[in-house]
């Protein structure tokens, strides 16, 4: 019971940071990087997100988010954004495919 009420708490505050840190993270990328960089990069994170949801189950989630986190790395490292940056728009756009 306490384990349940404890990965509650925690799911809540790591939302909470993923919104925080996405509204101020993403405007700043955009004005380092560009607007179609962002725009390009968040289109393949959806991309990549939707398909590790089709490709594994949900008891797979750390090798979702494995597969998900290499294909962007991979094509994100090539315009300079860094693995947290990654991370940041991954967290992001995982929640709005959820609420979606």
């Amino acid at each position: 019971m306490n384990s349940d009420l404890f990965g509650m708490i925690c799911s809540i505050i790591v939302t909470v940071a993923v919104l925080f840190i996405t509204g101020h993270v993403i405007p700043v990328l955009k004005q380092r990087l560009g607007e179609d960089k962002i725009a390009e990069i968040e289109r393949l994170i959806e991309l990549a997100v939707r398909y590790a949801e089709q490709i594994y189950t949900p008891e797979q989630r750390a090798e979702k988010k494995k597969a998900v986190r290499e294909y962007v790395y991979e094509k994100a490292s090539e315009i300079g954004m860094t693995d947290k940056d990654i991370d940041i728009l991954i967290e992001a756009i995982v929640n709005e495919v959820k609420k979606g």
